[in-house]
This record gives structure tokens, C-alpha cells and sequence, in this order.
């Protein structure tokens, strides 16, 4: 704002009277300075100028250049290793969890007679079975009812590959029944046969030894004439089944089976019912009473289609009985029920059934008979 107004001089004094002339008077003293007016009271602020205009924004200089990347600094020394620290105490062993309750691995034993089928398309005697041969009985037999002639043969169909290095053919309860001339044969598809073995026998029993050989089906073909019936009694086979591995079972093996009985005569034990002796047996050592029982554990379950039994050919049968069958050997389930008749008695299922164990119960009291079985199978 404008400065305060200078305040005005303080008057002149008057001058002093000019003295007669005469010597000049004294000079007239000046006067006092008049008093400083007060300063002039500050003028009040003036007011502020209005706010300059902005200037125009500075343009934006260019983005400097990025400077080099700085250099990766060396790596750090490794530091020394730790010391390692000393090894845990080993904690004790886990025990071993308990066995597995499943079934042994199964098979088919295709050297077993239970698996095989048979073709001789000779002329056969009355009673002289092709399952003779395998019956474990050397007083049955098969026999062709007529006299030696070339190209009669007899064939086993094993069921599956086997593998053999020597046939046995047994004559010996019929001792002039044996072939004066043979051929042995494999084949793995029953028309094309390997021959093994050929020869003109002069006894009863005949061994015929080669290298292992594999197929499924055996044939002995006769090749001389003669005046006397060709008969084999049994046949009997160094025979193993390729594939098999030790512990697997064929639940229709009897040489896998278990027998128990409710009781049983001296000597004449259950596992003789199982043994492929026609002429042992199991038997009750006392007349047959009504409870009687005789069970087999197959190993493992079968779908099966019946039980036969056979007493041998006596009168040691049931007089009535029940069959019943498990997958546990401990609920059973009664499938047939009968009466028991001299030699084989067959029992077939309506429908095929899953069995490991089966049970013949003597049903019926009778006299002084035994119950007895000289040999039990299932059918497939």
C-alpha cells in the first residue's frame, strides 16, 4: 500500500528584529527544529494482487535410457557342510500281519483220469469200460471183445496239454491180452499224431520211455495180428502239466482232497475212499446207524453236477441217505436224498452247484451191514 504521508516541518521560528544598524546585531539564534510530526499511521495492506496465471505445463522431457544391467555379483563361497547328526535308533520291527484267509491258487491237473475222456472205436466187450484203464484196479480192464487186428487203437483225450516221457500199458491179469505190435502218439489236435514209441511186445507189461513231449491226446495203435483180444488193464503215465506251479490245487483231484467220517473200522481209514485203490475202502467197522457220516474237502470250490460213490460191489451201501453241500464246512444245504444200491451209486444235481465240502449222512438203520465206500469222485 502507499507509504504513510511525511507529517509537515515543524514552523520557522520569526525571525528576530534587525537590530538598530549599529554593529550587526547578533545573529538571531535559529530557532529550535520544530518537533517530528508522529509517523503517519501504516496504511492498511493493500490487497493481493490476483494469482498469476499458471503456465503452461513443461513438456515431459524424453525417458532417459535404461541403464546397463548392473553385472550378477559372484556367488556367495558354499557354505562348510553341517555335521551329520547321528543316526536314529531303528524302531522295532512291524509285526507280521496275520496270513491271508483266501484259497490256494487252482489248476487243472490234465494228468489226472478225472479230467480225461476216452475213444476206442473198436469193438469193445460187454463191461470192459475205456475207464478201466484208469481205475486203479488191474481186475478190470478195456478190451476190444475181438481178436487183434491192425489199426484198432485206444485214445486218451487228457482234457488240455500235458507233458510225458513215458507210457506204462498193463496187461498182467490177462496175460496173453497184450499187443504184439504198437505205435504211441501225441497229438495236440487229435488228427495229427508225433509218434513216440513203436515195438512187438513179448510180456504183459509194456514201457514205452521217449523224450518230453507235449500234447492232449495219447493214442496206442495196434499194428500186428493175433488171436487173442487186445486188453489193457491200467495205464499208467510219467505225466506232469506244464504251467504248474507248486501249491496250486485242482479241487477235482481227489489227491487234493480231505476225508473225515463220523467213525471208522480199524485200518479202514476216510482218505481210502480218496486214494485211487479200487480195492481199499473206507468203512464204518460197525452196523451202519442213522448219523453215520462221511465228508470230503475238496481244497477249493467247484462247480460240479453231482457226487458218486461206490461200495465196492457188496451190500455195505446206505440203506438211505443225504447228501448235503458247503462252500464254509460249516452250513450245509441238503441237495438229494435216496437209497443206496450195490456198486456205484450216482447222485446228479437238477443244476450244477458251487461245493468245496459234501457230506453223505446215513439216514436209516439196518442189521449188522458196515457202510462202506472203496471210492468217491464228483462229476463235472
Amino acid at each position: 500500500g502507499a507509504a504513510g504521508t511525511t507529517g509537515a516541518a515543524g514552523d520557522t521560528g520569526a525571525a528576530g528584529t534587525t537590530g538598530a544598524a549599529g554593529d550587526t546585531g547578533a545573529a538571531g539564534t535559529t530557532g529550535a527544529a520544530g518537533d517530528t510530526g508522529a509517523a503517519g499511521t501504516t496504511g492498511a495492506a493493500g490487497t493481493t494482487g490476483a494469482a498469476g496465471t499458471t503456465g503452461a505445463a513443461g513438456t515431459t522431457g524424453a525417458a532417459g535410457t535404461t541403464g546397463a544391467a548392473g553385472t550378477t555379483g559372484a556367488a556367495g563361497t558354499t557354505g562348510a557342510a553341517g555335521t551329520t547328526g547321528a543316526a536314529g535308533t531303528t524302531g522295532a520291527a512291524g509285526t507280521t500281519g496275520a496270513a491271508g484267509t483266501g484259497t490256494p491258487g487252482e489248476y487243472s491237473n490234465y494228468c489226472s483220469p478225472v479230467h480225461w475222456a476216452y475213444m476206442a472205436p473198436t469193438p469193445q466187450n460187454a463191461n470192459d469200460f475205456p475207464s478201466n484203464v484208469a481205475d486203479g484196479n488191474l481186475a478190470s480192464r478195456w478190451s476190444t471183445g475181438a481178436n487183434q487186428a491192425p489199426g484198432q487203437y485206444f485214445q486218451i483225450d487228457f482234457g488240455g496239454t500235458v507233458s510225458l516221457t513215458q507210457v506204462v500199458f498193463d496187461t498182467s491179469n490177462n496175460a496173453g491180452d497184450y499187443p504184439r505190435g504198437y505205435t504211441v502218439g501225441l497229438s495236440t489236435n487229435g488228427t495229427t499224431f508225433t509218434q513216440l514209441g513203436m515195438g512187438a511186445p513179448t510180456t504183459p507189461i509194456t514201457t514205452v520211455a521217449f523224450g518230453a513231449a507235449q500234447g492232449r491226446y495219447l493214442r496206442i495203435t495196434q499194428t500186428a495180428t493175433f488171436n487173442n483180444w487186445w486188453s489193457i488193464g491200467e495205464i499208467r503215465l510219467t505225466c506232469t502239466v506244464p504251467g504248474y506251479t507248486q501249491g496250486q490245487i485242482d479241487p477235482f483231484d481227489p489227491q487234493y482232497w480231505k476225508a473225515t467220517a463220523s467213525k471208522s473200522g480199524a485200518g479202514n481209514t476216510p482218505d481210502k475212499a480218496i486214494d485211487a485203490d479200487a480195492t481199499s475202502r473206507w468203512a464204518t467197522g460197525a452196523a451202519m446207524a442213522a448219523g453215520d457220516n462221511f465228508t470230503v474237502d475238496m481244497g477249493a470250490p467247484a462247480l460240479i453236477s453231482g457226487v458218486t460213490y461206490d461200495n465196492g460191489g457188496g451190500t455195505d451201501f446206505p440203506v438211505a441217505y443225504k447228501l448235503e453241500i458247503s462252500t464254509d464246512g460249516t452250513n450245509f444245504t441238503q441237495v438229494a436224498t435216496g437209497a443206496g444200491a450195490t456198486g456205484l451209486n450216482k447222485i446228479t444235481f437238477a443244476t450244477k452247484q458251487t461245493v468245496r465240502y459234501f457230506r453223505i449222512t446215513q439216514t436209516a438203520t439196518t442189521g449188522t451191514n458196515w457202510w462202506s465206500i472203496y471210492n468217491v469222485s464228483v462229476q463235472m
